[in-house]
């Protein structure tokens, strides 16, 4: 979803001003405090006069976005779905390997029904171990030029680490340009091929 607008928040009768960002499945105020709350977890969802209104457990948090406080509302009332998320369209060349999510593979294969074809436009790797990062480089092998790499890794495991799944992805050689919510026990983080290295690639 990715949204963001410096603005004054207001959380537990404290006000400050910060950085709002509605991301694709929280929103998120950094300020003088700090507020994260899952879309999940909202249970009051308004706007009006210029201003966001979210109730939560927590408290309520109210986002002073001007304009942009209805846009916001509604992209909050109707999140993307994981595949839109992830950027996958209709007939795309997809290869996955070691993921056994059926929601995700179950909407995958409505509109993406090649699981296998090379080279690929998006490829999903799933890290379960450390021997999994040692196949990130492989994986790429597959991608079309400007194809996508989605490696997914378990949340909050000890085993396996964002900084060790980014350091796994800079050594094969890769950009990382964004981090998502792939369920609500896994994250995904995509890579892409350089543009420089494109060039090449294109010319092989």
């Amino acid at each position: 979803m990715g949204a963001e607008a410096l603005c004054t928040g207001h959380f537990n009768r404290q006000a400050s001003k910060g950085k709002a960002l509605l991301e694709t499945d929280f929103i998120l105020f950094r300020g003088d405090f700090r507020v994260k709350v899952p879309f999940s977890g909202i249970q009051e969802l308004s706007a009006a006069e210029g201003q966001l209104r979210v109730c939560f457990a927590g408290g309520t948090l109210l986002l002073d976005l001007g304009a942009a406080a209805e846009k916001w509302m509604r992209k909050i009332q109707n999140p993307p779905s994981l595949m839109e998320k992830l950027g996958v369209k209709p007939g795309a060349a997809v290869s996955v390997t070691n993921i056994q999510d059926e929601p995700f593979l179950g909407a995958l294969r409505e509109i993406a029904p090649s699981h296998k074809k090379v080279p690929a436009d998006f490829v999903f790797l799933g890290i379960d171990s450390q021997a999994d990062l040692g196949k990130i480089a492989e994986s790429a092998e597959k991608l079309a030029p400007s194809g996508t790499l989605w490696l997914v890794w378990p949340k909050g495991q000890k085993h396996i680490t964002e900084a060790q799944v980014m350091a796994a992805g800079k050594a094969a050689g890769l950009v990382d340009t964004k981090i998502a919510s792939f369920s609500a026990t896994h994250t995904a983080m995509k890579w892409v091929i350089p543009v420089a290295r494109r060039a090449r690639v294109n010319k092989t």
